[in-house]
Parts: structure tokens; sequence; C-alpha cells
């Protein structure tokens, strides 16, 4: 039997889609989660999955580069990016950041547990979404700041971010940056909206894999 887990942020495609994984043969799903960053927070259940499969019709740089986190946490997991709308740049993120593999939701039961299979026995699989030249690819061609640019983060939010990995608390930050907790809280809040995340911790991903943050002695 294959453990999987299944990170999807829409509430309604989630239900839909894990009630078709429940009925694949061979395969168990533990795990349905928002965020790839919540499903990190619950060893329990992360280190009990074998497949990931996660959710990209809208994704983040929480979510790519959670990706990253999810695998230098638990390198066994393999992880599977799926969407409606395949695109891509985005196939080619997922995969250059540890995804074994792509596949449209569309795809039909046999697919998806066929292209399950060859990734516990390859490590991954070649399709006509992850190609061949994904996985070869050198991952620094990549480059973050046209994500965050077009998030139109502002000088100050943008200030946030880089210290928010130092594991400061915002009553700290707030004194270092000689602002009023209330400030800070509001510029959190626009980081969430602007770049999709629901949590601090997927803020320092974004802050740490994006290369904004590389010490706390630089971010301070």
């Amino acid at each position: 039997m294959v453990t999987l887990a299944y990170v999807e942020k829409d509430d309604a495609v989630r239900k839909h889609f894990s009630t078709s994984i429940n009925c694949w043969d061979e395969c168990e799903l533990i795990s349905s989660k928002p965020s790839i960053i919540q499903l990190i927070e619950v060893p329990a259940e992360s280190s009990l999955s074998q497949i990931v499969l996660l959710g990209l019709d809208q994704p983040t740089l929480g979510d790519i580069l959670g990706i990253r986190v999810l695998k230098s946490r638990y390198p066994s997991i393999k992880v599977i990016g799926i969407s409606l709308t395949v695109r891509e740049g985005v196939v080619k993120r997922a995969v250059h950041f540890g995804a074994s593999s792509y596949l449209g939701m569309e795809e039909s039961d046999t697919v998806f547990i066929k292209t399950i299979k060859a990734v516990l026995k390859h490590d991954h699989c070649i399709n006509s979404y992850a190609k061949k030249k994904y996985f070869t690819a050198d991952v620094s061609s990549l480059d973050m700041a046209p994500m965050l640019a077009d998030a139109e983060i502002s000088e100050a939010e943008m200030k946030l971010l880089k210290i928010l990995p130092t594991g400061l608390t915002y009553k700290q930050i707030a004194d270092k940056c000689k602002l009023s907790i209330k400030t800070v809280h509001s510029h959190r809040e626009k980081l969430f909206n602007k770049l999709n995340v629901t949590s601090r911790q997927e803020l320092a991903v974004i802050a740490i894999e994006s290369g904004l943050f590389r010490s706390t002695s630089e971010a301070l």
C-alpha cells in the first residue's frame, strides 16, 4: 500500500480530489493539507507519506520552495506536482526544486497510479509534462526575482520579509525597525495577500530560498 499526502489550497478542489484518491487501488491517503508548510509542521503525517501530490494551479513562492524544504527534511518523500491548467514554467520550477514528476488533474486514475509506481521505483517519471530536460537543467538558472517583482512588494514589506527568518518576535522586530507593532502586523498581512500565503513560516521559506535572507547578522 502506497501512502499519500495531498496538498491543495482550494478547499473545494481538495475535498473533491481527496474523494477520488481514496478510490485508488493500492493507495492510502493519510493526510490532506492546504499548504506544504502545514504538512511539514505535522511530522507524524509528513514522515509517513511516500508520495506528496502537490496542487499547483495557483502556485506561490512558498509552494515551489516548500518542495525543497520538504525534501531536505524527508529525502525519501517523492513529490508529484498536479494542476488543472499545466504551465511549463510551473512544471520546470517544481521539478528543479525537487518534484519527481507532474500530471494534469484530468488524467485517469490509471495514469496517476502508474506515475506513482514509476516515481517510487525510479525516483522520477518523465512524461509530456515533466520533460527529461527539466531534470538535467541547472537550478541556479531559475531566478526568483521576477516572481517577487510581480507581487509588487514595497520597500518596507521587503525589509520585514528579510528579517522574518531570524526568529525575532514581532515586538522585537518592531523595536529593531522603530515601528509600531500594528505597522509590523500590517506589513505582514500585506505580504500574506501579495504572496498568497497564510503563515510566517511560509514567508520565511520564501525569504531563505529566494536568497533574500543569508544570515541573521546580515538581516539585522
